[in-house]
């Protein structure tokens, strides 16, 4: 199989395998601290235990995709895709809404091993009467933007991982299946 026809290359996939698919443990601290929230000395030491260049590389692929001219037809991704385009005032918010929600991933990535203070606090993206409402409404579009991808992207590594007694070429006979439907 080519590796440009899936968003995934064969070493990506044995990498997600290798790092959730024995136990789902791993995704659900990086899960945890992608939601803000507090991990403790203990679980925070097991996810700087897997700090490495290709697990950094992985986890910004999935959540903050590139454009990339290489990728396959259909298998386009970039966080700018799938905006509202449909008027211009809600261009605008979408717009604002998807900046934030890019900033608080890439936040997100960054403190994954550092646990420092967040400047886009999660619990904050919500609406409130003190805040002017075309704020309150990018905020609110930021955070559903946000809980989204947290959960599709989980939601895939998760399903990626499968059983640790797959082969490679199970997992990729099963994407290619999921894939075509």
């Amino acid at each position: 199989m080519n590796d440009s026809q899936m968003i995934f290359n064969k070493q990506e996939l044995e990498l997600i395998n290798r790092l959730f698919g024995e136990s789902k443990s791993l995704l659900m601290l990086v899960r945890k601290s992608f939601l803000q929230g507090e991990l403790t000395d203990k679980e925070q030491e097991v996810v700087v235990n897997y700090e490495t260049d290709e697990f950094k590389a992985l986890l910004e692929k999935t959540f903050l995709p590139r454009l990339n001219p290489e990728a396959d037809i259909g298998n386009l991704a970039d966080e700018w895709i799938n905006l509202d385009f449909s008027n211009f005032e809600s261009a605008i918010f979408s717009c604002q809404a998807r900046e934030i929600a890019i900033k608080y991933l890439d936040q997100e990535l960054e403190r994954l091993w550092t646990q420092d203070n967040p400047e886009i606090i999660l619990k904050e993206l919500v609406y409130s009467r003190s805040k002017d409402k075309e704020r309150s409404y990018v905020e609110m579009r930021a955070r559903a933007a946000i809980l989204q991808s947290i959960e599709v992207n989980f939601g895939q590594l998760k399903h990626l991982a499968g059983d640790r007694t797959e082969t490679q070429e199970q997992i990729e006979y099963r994407m290619r299946k999921n894939s075509n439907k």
